[in-house]
């Protein structure tokens, strides 16, 4: 019993190694997170997309002589910006993995259909505080994140007649960038206006949409298995199955935070920027052959793996009445180490599943051939190969648990003790 002592020391003195293996782990997740991220650079990032807007300049006048002091010239102009009544939008996403080095990342080309009517109720010709509106400087603006993501030229129509984008976000500072075209004179002449709005897009990984109509439906579609919902509000409703999956949004302008129709004078960038951030909403593509999570998971439980061993050998050390040096214990928890390392290593080539099995098995049968002349019996060998067999299938049934994996791993300690 006296030994019991020393293995105990030696088992935390081994287990200090899976934290050095954790950061070899993380710094791998690193260094796969910037290839992907050069992927995205050359590909385009995710995108947000936000909008339609109707935008129209109109000027304030400046009659008090403290303002006229300061440089005026008799107006200010600001802009006037409408968000539509009724906003519909229809996505297919196709996505595609990309490879830089050993590293993927999962990219997309997104077809994205946006359909609705704007309620033009101030087209007379005064805006918001009576100042004049410059409907001959109107413009359809739509917000995305990176415009290098179009993949050809946007279609936009208004009241069934194409206008022609160009780049840019004249009057909505707020979205940082974008496209928008000119609205035809005299064309406001309606009070629901139609549009509709076709765009190709790249992107890597997610995509957003901002609900920003009183009423915003959006559906995405792909044939991507593994999709996580994420942002402000989750879907309507959704499928999924391993052929892909289909989602649809429902949200009132009562989610967005901003109001039907605003200037810029009496709403600032930051806070029409805040809100719609905080009502965003989108999809994930999840690649399931990203190992780096799983490998810190199976980390966890190293701890028992060596416990368990040695307390293993030492059982038969005293039942059998066996001499096994802690040299020879050193040499069995080096191989239970090295299986992570071997686990990193395969997984990064044949995903995580590929890797977990040749590197279980590949330890199983080190450590049984190595304990085969310790043990000196072929019984306590194949014992000890089932042990070993059972905690690793052990460790991948939890893995694969998830939300279930405490649960069930207190379980099978409690059952093992």
């Amino acid at each position: 019993m006296k030994k019991l002592g020393p293995i105990a020391a030696l088992a935390v003195s081994l287990m200090v190694v899976l934290p050095v293996i954790a950061v070899l782990v993380y710094d791998r997740e690193a260094r796969m997170e910037e290839a992907q991220q050069a992927i995205a650079n050359s590909w385009a990032p995710e995108q947000q997309i936000s909008g339609p807007y109707l935008v129209i300049p109109h000027s304030e006048n400046l009659s008090a002589p403290s303002e006229l002091s300061r440089g005026g010239k008799g107006d200010r102009r600001h802009y006037e910006v409408v968000v539509p009544s009724r906003l519909e939008v229809e996505t297919k996403m196709e996505p595609q993995r990309r490879r830089r080095g050993i590293f993927t990342s999962v990219v997309y080309t997104a077809r994205i259909e946006m359909q609705g009517t704007f309620t033009v109720s101030l087209a007379e010709n005064y805006g918001i505080g009576g100042d004049p509106l410059n409907w001959q400087g109107a413009h359809l603006v739509v917000g995305l994140s990176d415009v290098r993501g179009l993949v050809r030229d946007p279609e936009l129509l208004w009241q069934g007649q194409a206008l022609t984008p160009v780049s840019g976000v004249n009057g909505a500072a707020f979205l940082g960038s974008g496209v928008q075209a000119q609205i035809p004179r005299g064309s406001v002449v309606m009070l629901q206006v139609p549009y509709r709005i076709r765009l190709d897009l790249r992107g890597t990984g997610s995509i957003f949409f901002d609900p920003t109509a009183r009423s915003t439906q959006v559906s995405v579609a792909s044939p991507w298995p593994n999709p996580s919902f994420v942002g402000a509000s989750l879907p309507a409703s959704y499928e999924i199955s391993d052929t892909g999956f289909q989602a649809k949004w429902e949200a009132s302008h009562w989610s967005g935070g901003i109001p039907m129709v605003w200037t810029s004078k009496s709403l600032e960038e930051k806070e029409v920027q805040r809100s719609l951030k905080q009502s965003r909403f989108g999809v994930h593509l999840l690649d399931s052959n990203g190992p780096y999570r799983s490998i810190l998971r199976s980390l966890k439980y190293g701890v028992l793996f060596i416990g368990f061993t040695f307390l293993a050998f030492f059982l038969f050390e005293i039942g059998a009445q066996l001499r096994i040096h802690l040299v020879q214990y050193v040499a069995v928890g080096s191989a239970l180490c090295t299986f992570y390392l071997l686990l990193l290593s395969l997984s990064e080539q044949i995903g995580f599943k590929g890797g977990y099995l040749l590197a279980a098995m590949s330890t199983v049968a080190l450590v049984s051939l190595y304990s085969r002349s310790i043990l000196c019996s072929s019984a306590k060998t194949w014992a000890l190969t089932g042990l070993l067999g059972f905690l690793y299938s052990s460790m991948f049934f939890l893995l694969q648990l998830e939300d279930y994996a405490l649960l069930a791993g207190s379980m099978a300690v409690f059952a093992a003790l």
